[in-house]
C-alpha cells in the first residue's frame, strides 16, 4: 500500500505544479491584456476582469500551496497529511473527469486499514484503560 500512499502524494505534488502553473499565466495574462489601453476602452470591464482573475489566482494558488504541503505530508506520512488530502479530494470532485478519478482513488487509498494504521490514525481511539483497572 505504500506505492499507492507515495502514488496520491506524487500526484498531489503534480496537482501543484499543474496550478501554480495556471497562477502564473493568469496572473501574467491579465497583465498583458491589460497593457493594451487602446483594447478594452470600457472601464467596468477593466475592473470586472480585473477581480475575477484576481479571484482566480487566490483560490487556484491557494489551493496550490494546500496541495503542495499534503504532498509533501503524505511522503513524509505525516497523520495530519492524510486528513488534509481527503478535504483536498472532496474538492477535486468538481474536477470532471479527472478529478474526480483522483479523488476516487485518493479515497480508496487512504482509507484502507494499513494506511490508516501507517499514519496513525488510530490514536483517536485508545484502548479501553477502564477495563484494566478492575
Amino acid at each position: 500500500m505504500s506505492k499507492h500512499v507515495n502514488a496520491v502524494g506524487v500526484i498531489r505534488l503534480g496537482l501543484s505544479a499543474v496550478g501554480g502553473l495556471l497562477v502564473v499565466m493568469v496572473y501574467f495574462g491579465t497583465q498583458w491584456l491589460l497593457g493594451f489601453p487602446d483594447v478594452i476602452e470600457d472601464k467596468m470591464a477593466v475592473s470586472v476582469f480585473t477581480t475575477v482573475s484576481n479571484a482566480i489566482v487566490v483560490i487556484v494558488g491557494i489551493g496550490s500551496v494546500l496541495n503542495l504541503i499534503a504532498g509533501f505530508g503524505l511522503l513524509a506520512y505525516q497523520g495530519w497529511a492524510r486528513y488534509l488530502t481527503m478535504i483536498l479530494s472532496v474538492f477535486d470532485l468538481i474536477n470532471i473527469p479527472v478529478g474526480t478519478a483522483i479523488a476516487i482513488y485518493t479515497a480508496w487509498v487512504l482509507m484502507q486499514d494499513e494506511v490508516i494504521e501507517r499514519f496513525g490514525a488510530n490514536v483517536a481511539h485508545p484502548p479501553n484503560t477502564l477495563a484494566r483497572q478492575s
